[in-house]
């Protein structure tokens, strides 16, 4: 009976470590099928609101940039620029506004990554006027492996200027009554783009000539700088010795610019002797006059 007793506990026994075994097993195999997470990669991306700027020749351009990153560490990226032949660049950030070469992100998650927003400033070299055009800009920014490039756009407005002067920037001349005065001014285009239909007119005291030669120009290429010979004849009987104002203008359909030119007036040699003349003549009357008035 004892033994009967003990031969059916032992079979429960077994059955049950039977029954372990086998849920062991299969959350064994189940733990065997389930993978390993990995961490997230770390992610880079750059944004610009308005990647296309437009301006006149010889301005800056600045562009602002969002530097997008998430990864488990923090980062420092290294900022790159590739401007247009003959400009300068650089990066800014912070208030008030230092260049930087480099930017620390980080650490942040994929589903909110951290942002650094930073300035890109290209300008021609020393303020030079540049050729109307679109002109290519490229941003990299890297750390290691990661790293992401921005492309954006410069559109140059042309520029239209032109200036009157003289050789020295002496804008005075002297002109002799009656007589043909020769006056060398000269027209400099200090705009981006050629100039053309250029017409020369003035505004003089009454009675006065003024004529240019070249009375008008086609086109005036930008830098280049024309020389005109002006003419200036004051009347020579009613001009009085002094200074006067002679206004030059360059004009055409769209812009222009003018110079104030003073003229000082010489009278002509000829009504010079004849004043003295005049006096000589008044002085040896009123000796007459006396020698007479002497005798009596």
């Amino acid at each position: 009976m004892a033994k009967s007793h003990f031969s059916r506990v032992f079979l429960w026994l077994a059955l049950l470590c039977t029954l372990a075994g086998g849920i062991l097993a299969g959350q064994a195999a189940v733990l065997a099928d389930t993978p390993t997470p990995t961490p997230a990669a770390s992610t880079l991306s750059l944004e610009s609101k308005y990647p296309v700027l437009t301006n006149d020749s010889g301005q800056t351009y600045s562009f602002d940039v969002d530097i997008k990153y998430a990864g488990p560490d923090r980062k420092t990226f290294d900022l790159s620029l590739t401007p247009p032949q003959g400009w300068l660049s650089y990066c800014s950030a912070g208030y008030p506004e230092k260049q930087i070469s480099a930017v620390q992100i980080g650490p942040a998650d994929p589903a909110s990554p951290a942002t650094e927003s930073i300035k890109v400033n290209v300008l021609p070299n020393q303020g030079n006027s540049t050729d109307a055009g679109t002109y290519p800009i490229s941003l990299k920014v890297s750390s290691g492996t990661l790293s992401q490039t921005l492309d954006l756009k410069a559109v140059v407005n042309a520029k239209y200027a032109f200036s009157l002067s003289t050789e020295n920037g002496n804008l005075t001349t002297q002109a002799t009554a009656g007589k043909e005065n020769h006056t060398a001014i000269e027209l400099v285009n200090t705009g981006s783009a050629a100039i053309n239909n250029i017409k020369f007119t003035s505004t003089k005291p009454d009675g006065w000539t003024v004529a240019f030669t070249p009375p008008q120009l086609d086109s005036l290429a930008s830098g280049q700088t024309q020389q005109l010979d002006v003419v200036i004849t004051p009347p020579d009987s009613k001009t009085i010795a002094g200074d006067y104002i002679v206004n030059l203008k360059a004009d055409n359909s769209s812009i222009s610019t003018n110079a104030d030119l003073r003229v000082t007036v010489l009278t002509s040699s000829i009504w010079g002797w004849i004043g003295i003349i005049a006096v000589v003549v008044v002085i040896a009357g009123l000796a007459v006059v006396f020698m007479k008035l002497g005798r009596r």
